[in-house]
């Protein structure tokens, strides 16, 4: 197979990764690392994907913050609500997560065009679907929770008290 090379064009200056360490070779048979090698296009890469690597990673750790907290009060069902209120919430924030996905290539683009208006409008769009996509599931959690929670619990579960107000906490996040 073909390794690309990796290059990044920021104003006047080329960044490409350069290392020797490698069993791959490119077409003019010059040794191309695999594996990060720490320099300035790794730096580069780490430094853009560690804001996008915590937007979802901080969802996951909440969870299980919650759920020690609630553990530590020895009711099953309160873990059982605690759980299936999670999950509603979770699944909600999964529907939103795309926006830093897309708004991050769309504004790259634009950027790399040198369109600043573009690059504005971008981020203007994504502000704008995430509010209010965001404002209809909290209005959503916190108007109908019995409704929302249906989606995981059955009408009448004993879980179904526990969950409530939990979800109606995470619906403010």
């Amino acid at each position: 197979p073909h390794v690309i090379d990796a290059v990044s064009n920021s104003e006047d200056h080329v960044v490409q990764n350069t290392s020797k360490n490698t069993h791959t070779k490119s077409t003019d048979d010059e040794e191309i690392s695999m594996w990060p090698q720490f320099d300035d296009l790794d730096k580069r890469m780490m430094k853009i994907a560690l804001p996008c690597i915590a937007n979802f990673a901080i969802n996951p750790l909440i969870g299980a913050v919650d759920l020690f907290w609630v553990n530590r009060m020895s009711n099953a069902l309160a873990v059982a609500g605690q759980a299936a209120a999670n999950q509603v919430f979770s699944s909600a924030f999964w529907v939103v997560s795309f926006l830093p996905s897309v708004t991050s290539t769309l504004v790259s683009k634009a950027n790399a065009k040198g369109d600043e208006e573009e690059v504005q409008d971008a981020v203007s769009q994504a502000l704008v679907v995430g509010f209010y996509v965001s404002l209809l599931g909290s209005v959503l959690m916190l108007r109908y929770p019995n409704q929302v929670l249906s989606s995981v619990l059955k009408d009448g579960a004993p879980a179904l008290k526990y969950a409530r107000p939990y979800l109606f906490i995470r619906s403010f996040a």
